[in-house]
């Protein structure tokens, strides 16, 4: 048994890579994951890619992954997932898992990915760009050269840290929106570089390197450079 992890790209359907588009043409069922906001973009891709590449009558699925500190309650969201997905492998359906982004960074699948494979399916990923990459060719920004070294973290991690020994830091997940950048700055002077990214790609698409007044955002980063 096999099914497919799919890296749908950042947001703009133009950012798909070929090889993904190939698979998802021909899948049976193509399951979105994640919360109602993540699944809306991902159907929009979904829908934008059926239409340019033929492949509208493919059945969509949604799974909730929800976004709770209750690990009970979320590892019983999981099992179901993780059951709706062995279900249709069995029945022998070509099976796709769609994703934002790149499927092996941050992934809602990672949650289940252990437990798919106990239950004997092979797990191909096809890999998608990622909102890092996305975000730092937007903002014109070179993440590294030579032997310099990146860290990727995310916003907790961060707050955590008294010290970042590394030539580029990415911080994922930043809740306050681009007045973060006034932390970040305070916290470690030593970057000459710090910009505010959400959204990168899409319609909403917000770069800064200083404050604004825009709404915390689930979808954005910050990245430091030395």
């Amino acid at each position: 048994m096999k099914m497919y992890v799919v890296g749908l790209g950042p947001g703009d359907p133009e950012y798909i890579t070929v090889k993904a588009v190939n698979v998802l043409k021909q899948s049976d069922i193509i399951f979105v994951p994640g919360s109602s906001a993540d699944r809306s973009i991902s159907k929009n891709i979904i829908r934008d890619l059926a239409e340019r590449h033929g492949f509208s009558d493919t059945e969509t699925v949604d799974l909730e992954f929800p976004m709770t500190r209750d690990r009970e309650f979320n590892r019983m969201a999981w099992e179901r997932n993780v059951s709706m997905i062995i279900g249709a492998v069995s029945s022998g359906k070509t099976v796709s898992y769609a994703v934002l982004g790149n499927p092996t960074l941050y992934s809602t699948f990672s949650n289940i990915l252990e437990d798919v494979r106990k239950q004997g399916v092979e797990v191909v990923f096809v890999a998608g760009v990622s909102s890092l990459d996305a975000c730092s060719s937007v903002a014109g920004m070179n993440l590294a050269k030579g032997d310099e070294s990146i860290a990727i973290i995310t916003y907790n991690d961060f707050m955590k840290r008294q010290r970042l020994d590394f030539d580029t830091v990415i911080i994922m997940k930043v809740p306050g929106g681009s007045a973060m950048i006034e932390e970040a700055r305070r916290r470690f002077p030593e970057f000459r570089s710090c910009v505010y990214a959400r959204r990168c790609t899409m319609p909403q698409q917000i770069i800064r390197d200083q404050p604004g007044e825009d709404q915390a955002d689930y979808f954005s980063m910050i990245i430091l450079r030395r």
